[in-house]
């Protein structure tokens, strides 16, 4: 068999990425890799919308639900889009016409053939554990970063998995059965690979921790993102140490109005350009008085994207108390829930 669309919902699997990483992983598993994987938050408006497309048009197709709550409320969401009513069977609230159910889990027909709603659970997945540790690798795929790391893994004696992360970095399972190896590799690692490796299964917290630790702020201005980076670090518990606040400058006056984009950059070189950028980091920290700023634009599609700019560029920025600002761009891919989330 196959799956043809993989669901996420819920702030959790945007926060601890290792999550989806092993959903999909029991998924390919048992169905197949899915083509496409969506993930939502919590709280969005526009989700109901796109699982409506989603149902019509791909078959088969899962929903995983992070939590009791959201498992309920695309209970609700399946049996409007399926013109179902909800029925209690054995302590749970999912469609009248489902045709199979366990716990935490339901499969329903839609227009598009099966859906199976499920919500997430360790054991239900057939995971008993998280993996020993999780490391963040930057600038490699998968298969080159295990492919390079698996020298100095062989001396530790711990074994290694990769996997694709959403985001554009790789993100690698190490496990090793005697005390201390994984410890050892990892502090080894980080040598091996400086600046490439952050260890650890949710970066946001991660990022939150070094900040609080340094006694450092940080601030955002967001515009294809729409907030959702603010919505990660504000998802952490302890993040108001840290983070003082954010701007979504979507339109294009609000980016002069707000935070002092000259209209000459904009005309010059477009709201998707390293100069915006540059001068969005620059001016949320000032109005923010944080330590650092990060500001991104992009094109997130499906329209909008041009021969030199398709579909996917972003353009990120970054600025410091101490007067430095550097600027990347980089190329994702996927449709617009993707590009935002990655």
């Amino acid at each position: 068999g196959f799956m043809d669309t993989l669901v996420f919902i819920g702030d959790k699997f945007i926060c601890e990425p290792q999550l989806r990483v092993i959903m999909a992983k029991h998924v390919e598993q048992q169905c197949g890799y899915p083509k496409q994987q969506l993930i939502f938050p919590d709280r969005d408006l526009t989700m109901i919308d796109t699982l409506a497309l989603v149902i019509e048009r791909s078959s088969p197709v899962m929903l995983v639900c992070a939590t009791p709550s959201l498992f309920v409320s695309a209970s609700k969401m399946v049996a409007t889009l399926t013109d179902d009513t909800l029925v209690h069977v054995e302590g749970q609230l999912i469609p009248s016409k489902t045709l199979y159910s366990d716990t935490g889990i339901f499969t329903i027909a839609s227009r598009g053939g099966e859906l199976t709603v499920m919500r997430y659970d360790a054991t239900l997945a057939g995971c008993d554990a998280l993996p020993a540790q999780l490391i963040h690798v930057f600038g490699y795929d998968p298969q080159t970063a295990t492919l390079l790391l698996e020298p100095l893994a062989s001396a530790c004696e711990v074994s290694l998995q990769g996997f694709e992360h959403s985001g554009g970095w790789s993100v690698v399972s190490v496990k090793g059965e005697k005390h201390g190896v994984i410890d050892r590799f990892v502090e080894k690692a980080k040598l091996t690979m400086p600046y490439r490796i952050i260890a650890g299964e949710n970066i946001v917290a991660h990022c939150i921790d070094v900040l609080r630790e340094n006694g450092k702020t940080i601030t955002f201005a967001e515009s294809c993102t729409g907030g959702l980076l603010a919505s990660m670090f504000t998802a952490i518990a302890g993040s108001s140490k840290v983070f003082h606040g954010s701007m979504v400058t979507y339109a294009n006056e609000k980016k002069e109005d707000w935070i002092g984009v000259a209209s000459s950059v904009l005309e010059d070189h477009g709201a998707v350009s390293e100069s915006v950028v540059l001068s969005m980091s620059s001016g949320i920290r000032h109005a923010a008085g944080a330590d650092f700023a990060l500001a991104l634009s992009g094109i997130a599609g499906p329209s909008g994207g041009s021969a030199t700019k398709p579909v996917g560029t972003v353009f990120i920025a970054i600025a410091t108390s101490e007067g430095v600002r550097t600027a990347e761009r980089i190329s994702l891919k996927g449709d617009r829930e993707q590009i935002q989330y990655g």
